[in-house]
């Protein structure tokens, strides 16, 4: 019955996986710019904290997860592949984000391993990572004009910052809600303040790892 339990889980993550893959490159091949293509993706990758719920064996949805980033790293850095060009597709051409990418497979392998134990957390930090940096990104590039003043990250803006806020608190509630746990309003606040004050002050693309990696030591503080 176990077994049979992880076979559905599997078979269900990877159709929607082709599923969104599917989407965006429908999306791209109707012109949308793979700035935009990427972000659809990042905000999917968000269900991965729904999908672990559904395995009952921790090593196959660890296993799934770290063959997710040996995937991702071949359609991403090699190039001469025409299979894996073909699943590039909506990460590529027109937005330099191959890193970022595959920081945030590597952190959903990392809350597999480390958070199964704890559901609740390991869901918050997931929906906080893909909606609240997803939001960042979008409405910071689409409508961001007040810039932050900091030299080694120029693209960041209030408006990002404040996008990042809100997802990340709203992914923390929602993460503890579908666990069947509660958190106050005032620590979910703090938990997506954590999460844009990291989100801005990280360096290139790695606030896809450290924002999970300080919102996970939070939530532990507080648990």
């Amino acid at each position: 019955m176990q077994g049979c339990q992880d076979l559905i889980a599997i078979l269900v993550t990877i159709a929607l996986v082709l599923l969104a893959w599917s989407i965006a490159l429908f999306f791209k091949r109707l012109g949308i710019r793979s700035r935009l293509t990427r972000n659809f993706l990042h905000f999917i990758a968000g269900l991965w904290g729904l999908l672990w719920l559904l395995f009952q064996t921790q090593w196959i949805a660890v296993l799934f997860t770290l063959l997710a980033i040996l995937t991702l790293a071949c359609v991403l850095f090699v190039k001469k592949v025409p299979f894996f060009q073909l699943l590039a597709q909506p990460f590529s051409c027109d937005y330099q984000g191959q890193w970022g990418v595959l920081f945030f497979a590597f952190s959903l392998f990392l809350v597999t391993l480390f958070l199964w134990e704890e559901k609740n957390l390991g869901t918050a930090v997931i929906f906080s990572l893909a909606w609240g940096d997803g939001l960042a990104e979008t409405v910071g590039y689409r409508w961001g004009k007040i810039s932050l003043p900091l030299s080694w990250n120029r693209k960041k803006t209030l408006e990002g910052s404040s996008a990042c806020f809100l997802g990340s608190t709203i992914g923390i509630l929602l993460g503890f809600w579908v666990t069947s746990y509660t958190l106050p309003v005032c620590l979910s606040l703090a938990g997506g303040a954590i999460c844009a004050l990291v989100e801005a002050l990280s360096p290139w693309e790695s606030d896809n790892l450290l924002v999970p990696l300080f919102l996970s030591g939070f939530l532990f503080l507080i648990s």
